[in-house]
């Protein structure tokens, strides 16, 4: 059953089918399209918006300056296949497979691809990494922000699975115990990075975080007197924001604030400074 038809010939070489510009794929739903190199080919004929492939299996091909656009695929495989430079807007994509896919300058629908992903957490890490950077090479922001955030929570899921031997892959491919200790830190710091700055996505988490540990450090200070309540705490968290601010108006002495507490509100300064400007070039560089 051919879902598609040629206008001409397609030339075979080396196991690959390379059509001319404007032609289509001919794809037989009885065999499989295995290691095929797909060259400006064009699934798209006569405005036909409803072209389905069903069924099959593209593992291993090449999509090379192809254009699918509004195509629908269902129950197709593209394990292994590599995308350059194609066009699959408006395309559907129903129970299909990208494991080890590669994109290149190709436009495709992220919703689609995000309710395709892989199972397993370390090869959906892996092909959202891959896509984070293509959406950037189609400075589509927004799907970049999409795939980090997608690509973070299959990272932690890895992590999780690689610490606690989810099932006999990890068990085999981390048996120690100090493999397991290895993800339990990956884990610990990228919760940490989590919370303190969004991963570089939630410049809220970071005023938070600074708010938290000025808070800490002011309840510190304030347990060393003599009496404690709250004029006192809400007293050391103002001083500590002059510090952070770095306004000379106040003296230290005088205010008896500890050098150990100036110095770690020093660090917290310029941590928060860095993180700030590199924040800022993130949105003013995605305009």
């Amino acid at each position: 059953m051919y879902l598609l038809t040629l206008e001409s010939e397609a030339v075979k070489e080396e196991n690959s089918f390379i059509l001319p510009i404007n032609r289509a794929v001919v794809c037989d739903q009885n065999k499989d399209q295995k290691h095929h190199h797909f060259k400006n080919a064009n699934g798209k004929l006569n405005n036909d918006k409803s072209t389905v492939y069903k069924g099959i299996d593209f593992s291993f091909s090449i999509f090379d300056n192809c254009y699918f656009r509004n195509a629908r695929f269902e129950d197709c495989v593209f394990v292994g296949c590599k995308f350059y430079d194609s066009n699959f807007k408006g395309c559907e994509f129903i129970s299909c497979r990208f494991d080890y896919s590669l994109f290149e300058n190709t436009i495709i629908p992220s919703k689609e691809l995000i309710v395709n992903l892989p199972k397993e957490h370390n090869v959906r890490a892996e092909l959202l990494q891959n896509l984070r950077s293509n959406a950037v090479s189609q400075c589509e922001y927004k799907d970049e922000k999409l795939f980090i955030l997608h690509e973070i929570e299959a990272t932690k899921c890895h992590y999780k699975a690689a610490a606690t031997k989810e099932d006999s892959y990890y068990k085999e491919k981390y048996p120690t115990f100090w493999d397991g200790a290895k993800f339990n830190i990956k884990r610990l710091l990228l919760w940490f990075d989590g919370i303190t700055w969004g991963h570089g996505e939630k410049p809220q988490n970071a005023v938070f975080f600074l708010l938290f540990s000025l808070s800490i450090i002011s309840a510190i200070i304030s347990t060393k007197s003599n009496s404690l309540n709250f004029v006192i705490f809400f007293e050391h968290l103002y001083y500590s924001i002059l510090i952070l601010l770095d306004i000379d108006q106040i003296k230290l002495n005088e205010i008896n604030f500890p050098m150990w507490a100036v110095l770690i509100i020093a660090i917290l300064r310029y941590l928060s400074l860095g993180l700030l400007i590199s924040m800022i070039y993130r949105k003013i560089s995605h305009r």
